[in-house]
């Protein structure tokens, strides 16, 4: 029994070993996001988010190694409370699930908006349907007007 203990004990100080070491971070170059927005234009994805950065590719996952790469600090795009997306995005793209984290809220943008502005907006009035929600369910995506710096939520029908 011993034997197997210390066999066992030199394979987790092995496989231990053999990990990357941990990467300090400079906290100074953290952006921690808010509110990101997905939008397609033409044949690439376009990433924005309300810190400014942007990012884009042909697929969800490239836009957001280019959001990665391109950003001046480091950006956690699952720190983000919000996701926009645009008509142009749908059918909902499977690879956000894997950039973010379930209790971000999701909703449809139409018209233009300035991010910083709309997250304060959404901040007081939460689209209320999450991202673990939508993926467990599907259903429909809250919908959000932006008309001439004024926000308003499409009106939700009586049931």
């Amino acid at each position: 029994m011993k034997r197997w203990m210390i066999g066992i004990g030199l394979a987790v100080l092995l496989i231990a070993a053999t990990e990357k070491p941990f990467q300090p971070v400079d906290l100074a170059k953290l952006k921690p996001l808010v509110t990101l927005k997905i939008d397609r234009q033409e044949n690439e994805f376009v990433i924005t988010t309300d810190t400014g950065d942007h990012g884009r590719g042909r697929t969800v996952d490239a836009a957001f190694e280019d959001l990665k790469e391109s950003c001046a600090g480091e950006i956690f795009p699952d720190t983000a409370q919000f996701i926009l997306i645009t008509e142009r995005v749908l059918p909902f793209p499977e690879e956000v699930y894997t950039h973010m984290r379930p209790s971000c809220e999701l909703c449809i943008l139409k018209g233009s908006a300035e991010l910083p502005e709309l997250t304060e907006y959404l901040s007081a009035h939460r689209p209320g349907r999450t991202l673990a929600g939508y993926r467990a369910e599907k259903g429909k995506i809250p919908v959000i007007y932006a008309e001439e710096g004024a926000y308003r939520f499409e009106k939700k029908e009586a049931e």
